[in-house]
């Protein structure tokens, strides 16, 4: 068995990856009992785990393919761009690094050129080599020995190593945005019927407001009509459902081109880091 680690912003970017995990021959695992015992550690055994009173009990999304190629992949959500490095650390603190086939962040570029927001991660990862952690926000004990990880050349790419090492700048390692532009997009070739009127409606809502409203001030900021957008069309396909849910099973990719912004780079992405 092989294993490999994801670590992403949100749940709905922990379930796009499933879907494009399971394209690939993968199955979710759904009870404790069947989760491979490398990634024991990463299953709370006690709640809450931290000092705030979370209403979710947190713990990584695992799949696993069988075969002559076995592999299992954990899939952590670090629940916002800021703890991306900290999750990542905080895993590879409890996991043996050197049984490891692969690691990879999956971060939204948001408004920002994907080139700057690859640098500032990379940075990140420097430090994870040096002392567990780059420090502020992110964590990390100053003089504890640093993990064994490859750097990347640039978002996208995947650095050789045990583990291999890679970064993916959503949409498409090049542009600002979100998974939310992949989403809108392939809602576009396969969700046609709501699609249309999921735009609409955003744009009216967004035209209609006067300036300087401040229930709008989301909205309007760079990536808030996408992310408005796809969670209506997901709450049009499984109404009262979390967008996440809506990803894990609906039907955004039964017609999908595989032109669609981001698409193609990350399934290739995925698929060169499981090799």
């Amino acid at each position: 068995m092989k294993y490999h680690l994801a670590v992403v912003e949100g749940p709905h970017d922990a379930s796009f990856f499933g879907v494009l995990l399971r394209e690939l021959g993968f199955d979710k695992v759904e009870a404790v009992a069947d989760v491979d015992p490398f990634w024991g550690g990463l299953i709370p055994r006690v709640f809450p785990t931290g000092n705030r009173l979370e209403h979710v009990v947190r713990y990584p999304d695992m799949y696993t393919r069988s075969g002559a190629d076995a592999r299992s992949v954990a899939v952590s959500v670090a629940g916002g761009d800021s703890r991306l490095l900290s999750e990542l650390r905080a895993a590879l603190e409890i996991l043996d690094v050197t049984l490891m086939s692969g690691v990879c962040i999956v971060a939204d570029a948001d408004d920002q050129n994907a080139p700057h927001r690859f640098a500032q991660l990379l940075g990140g990862l420097t430090a994870l080599n040096t002392s567990h952690g780059p420090g502020g926000k992110e964590g990390g004990a100053a003089g504890v020995p640093g993990f064994p990880l490859a750097l990347p050349s640039a978002a996208g790419h995947i650095a050789a190593g045990l583990p291999k090492v890679g970064i993916y700048v959503l949409p498409d390692n090049a542009q600002p945005g979100t998974l939310d532009d992949i989403l809108v997009a392939c809602a576009a070739s396969s969700l046609p019927s709501l699609h249309g009127p999921a735009i609409a409606l955003v744009a009216a809502v967004n035209s209609n407001g006067t300036a300087g409203d401040p229930v709008l001030k989301p909205l309007r900021k760079p990536s808030g009509p996408l992310k408005a957008t796809a969670g209506i069309i997901g709450n049009l396909l499984y109404p009262g459902s979390a967008t996440s849910a809506s990803v894990e099973r609906g039907p955004w990719l039964q017609s999908a081109t595989g032109h669609e912004i981001g698409l193609s780079s990350l399934r290739s992405f995925i698929a060169s880091w499981l090799a």
